[in-house]
């Protein structure tokens, strides 16, 4: 242990002051014989300035790499060290492992200009990854030219925060001091809305380092970066630890992942009582265990849909009670209606439209809680 590692050990160890500017958990290294939530650091940090001429932040990043690996120091947020803001186990050692992980993360990392994404959250700072709820205004198909598509980029927009409405509806509430990890958080929009809605703690894990640093950016534009921050990790193994989050969020990102692993990490990452809410397209297997519509789906994203009766098997197995299975297939036809009329459709219109109107694809939302141990 060197002399600086030493002070910080010491302080912890003997000075708990009140505060919410530096939180760990009892895997800290630094601190190995008890859990501390927070301290105030001031103190520290003016400490470490005068006798070592470093910032407690410079310090932090020069032993991240232990920190790291040990999934230490969970939260860091002095007003002296904004860099060092909210969660700092940023990178799973493994998030990437996997021949399909890697093909995951090259694509939403060379996914960098996708206008029927970032035009639709220009206005506003809330570039969403997933699609909209609700029917649409028909008057804006009515123009002609540029002003016909702003209106049809608006009024998509509009859907798709719809959409997180009801997502976030779902929760039935949160306190401002919750923590909720919203695993696959994209470019950030939905965490920014939870943030919003419920003025919480947020933390947005994701296998693309471009969305990362897209989102954290983000952040500051939304003026969130205290209690908002995203990480490289995967949601099937995070470096957070039990019992951190009230809330988990999951919004058309499972169709990425074993459902069994990434459940399983969830109940873990999840108090007694906590809720996960998901929101996915699925095959709906009552009908058939897939579909020429459902293949088109998988090949546009690269995704790996799951069967409906998977959800709920897998939620079971993992220790979760559905207290919601909401179908949502006449809800986001609109849409998908209104979006094949833009001059950023993608291709895939037609086959959301087809499997939703068939009900062999499934647009599906489920809360669960956390069932005691």
């Amino acid at each position: 242990m060197d002399d600086i590692e030493r002070t910080i050990h010491d302080f912890v160890a003997d000075v708990l002051l009140e505060g919410e500017d530096i939180s760990f958990d009892e895997r800290t290294p630094l601190l190995k014989h008890r859990l501390i939530d927070s301290l105030n650091v001031e103190e520290l940090i003016a400490f470490v300035e005068s006798e070592y001429s470093i910032t407690l932040s410079d310090w932090l990043h020069s032993k991240w790499e232990t920190i790291e690996s040990m999934a230490g120091l969970i939260r860091a947020h002095s007003p002296r060290s904004p860099e060092a803001a909210v969660s700092k186990t940023d990178v799973t050692p493994d998030a990437i492992a996997t021949d399909y992980e890697k093909s995951v993360a090259r694509y939403w990392n060379e996914k960098l200009n996708d206008p029927i994404n970032l035009l639709l959250g220009a206005e506003d700072g809330l570039v969403h990854h997933h699609y909209g709820l609700g029917e649409y205004d028909p008057a804006v198909l009515s123009g002609s030219g540029a002003d016909r598509e702003a209106a049809i980029i608006r009024e998509l927009h509009r859907l798709e925060c719809a959409q997180t409405d009801v997502v976030l509806d779902a929760f039935g509430g949160m306190e401002p001091d919750g923590r909720l990890l919203d695993a696959g958080s994209g470019r950030g929009g939905g965490s920014f809305s939870a943030h919003r809605r419920f003025g919480c703690w947020v933390d947005g894990i994701t296998l693309s380092q471009y969305q990362v640093d897209f989102a954290t950016k983000q952040a500051a534009r939304h003026g969130c970066t205290d209690k908002v921050a995203f990480h490289l990790q995967n949601m099937t193994r995070t470096l957070f630890p039990d019992g951190h989050f009230d809330r988990v969020l999951t919004n058309e990102t499972t169709m990425y992942v074993d459902l069994a692993a990434a459940f399983g990490e969830f109940a873990r990452l999840l108090r007694p009582g906590g809720r996960y809410v998901c929101v996915t397209y699925c095959v709906n297997d009552t009908i058939a265990p897939t579909s020429a519509d459902c293949e088109a789906v998988d090949a546009h994203y690269g995704t790996r849909m799951h069967l409906r009766s998977e959800y709920l098997a897998a939620l079971s197995a993992a220790g979760f009670s559905p207290s919601q299975v909401t179908v949502l297939n006449a809800q986001t036809i609109p849409y998908w209606e209104l979006r094949s009329h833009s001059e950023h459709r993608t291709g895939v219109e037609r086959a959301f439209l087809d499997g939703y109107r068939s009900n062999v694809l499934q647009y599906v939302l489920i809360a669960a809680d956390r069932l005691p141990s």
